[in-house]
């Protein structure tokens, strides 16, 4: 009788620590995502920006970006936050601090930043500049001023890619 006791007490009581780590090692794991490769791969050798870009298919990515204008922080840099192609928050990076919601519109994603790119009409501004970043793609700097008889009316994004 006592061995058999004792039987069922190994077999419950010694199978716990082996339980009690498959359960942490379940818990750990993160379900549903994997990690994103689409930064590793490289798509450089592709000539338009825009499908290099596009070829990574990054839709979740954090960006450092400085509005260039004569306005209010013109020229600080501002952490933007990026998920599924929008902007989800934008913070100072010294110190973490969030913008209010109603601020985001003054920041472009990657997908925004193009877009400016491609509704300038260069025969209608007095100066057009746009560089891309050469392994992925997006543009690092983007410079319109719209006319060269009004001061202080040019504007810009300078861009890069956090993560």
């Amino acid at each position: 009788m006592r061995t058999r006791a004792l039987k069922e007490y190994q077999r419950v009581y010694c199978s716990l620590p082996v339980l009690f780590l498959a359960v942490i090692s379940f818990s750990c794991t993160d379900l549903g995502t994997s990690p994103d490769h689409s930064l590793q791969a490289d798509h450089s050798g592709i000539a338009d920006p825009l499908q290099r870009w596009e070829a990574y298919a990054i839709q979740d990515y954090s960006i450092l970006q400085a509005r260039t204008c004569f306005c209010a922080d013109g020229g600080r840099r501002f952490l933007v936050t990026v998920r599924s192609g929008k902007i989800a928050g934008v913070s100072d990076p010294s110190d973490g601090t969030a913008l209010s919601p109603d601020r985001w519109g003054e920041f472009r994603t990657i997908g925004d930043l193009f877009a400016l790119v491609r509704s300038i009409d260069t025969a209608a501004v007095a100066f057009f500049q746009v560089s891309y970043d050469r392994r992925y793609g997006y543009p690092l700097s983007v410079y319109v001023d719209p006319s060269a008889q009004i001061a202080d009316e040019e504007y810009g994004y300078e861009t890069s890619i956090v993560k």
